[in-house]
């Protein structure tokens, strides 16, 4: 997945050469007089040339929006999601097949931008403070090459906003160094507190 990600970004440039170089051609037809969207390829009269180059502009508007879905920036790809579906139609007109495909590409977009912000409204669903004060702590604790103070841990414990499943540099959970660590009774008092036995680390 991440080497297919990354092809995509590799896409990113030649893609908005496509687009700047279809945006020159526009913008000189628009200046010798001629109309700046073109016919469908249906009809008789049309450039096959151009429109080629039209339906190439799409798709490199539909490249983009794939590449900045993947990062997050959802308002970008919806520009660009709309762009490739109004190109598309220029060309090929709304019943086409190709037409339909970047409408619901778009639509696509749209709703993940829906729920992004559904979720920015819900407090449960914001991301947690990675670290903080007694987690860092409790982390520290665990990871002492002498005895563990069960006192200390059974404190920081107690406290219900700490994240128990909270990682290390190493990705490290406190269930994972209290288990190599050799205590059952912290392994179990995670446990209680909702440690996650399927967290995987680095190493």
């Amino acid at each position: 997945m991440a080497d297919e990600l990354g092809l995509l970004d590799e896409l990113e440039e030649p893609c908005r050469a496509i687009i700047a170089q279809q945006e020159a051609r526009t913008a000189a037809d628009s200046s010798g007089g001629r109309a700046p969207h073109t016919p469908p390829l249906h009809d008789d009269g049309g450039d096959a040339a151009d429109n080629d180059n039209v339906l190439l502009a799409a798709r490199a508007y539909a490249t983009l929006a794939a590449i900045h879905t993947n990062r997050g920036q959802l308002h970008e790809a919806e520009e660009e999601a709309s762009r490739c579906v109004e190109l598309t139609r220029s060309v090929l007109g709304d019943d086409h097949k190709d037409t339909a495909a970047s409408a619901a590409g778009l639509q696509a977009v749209q709703a993940a931008r829906t729920v992004v912000a559904a979720a920015a409204e819900r407090p449960d669903l914001q991301p947690r403070n990675p670290k903080t004060r007694e987690e860092v702590a409790l982390l520290a604790e665990l990871a002492r090459d002498d005895a563990f103070n069960p006192v200390r841990i059974a404190t920081l414990l107690a406290d219900p906003a700490l994240n128990p499943n909270i990682q290390d540099e190493d990705g490290s959970t406190p269930l994972m160094l209290a288990c190599v660590g050799g205590q059952p009774h912290i392994v179990d008092a995670l446990l209680k507190a909702g440690a996650d036995v399927n967290t995987a680390n680095k190493v």
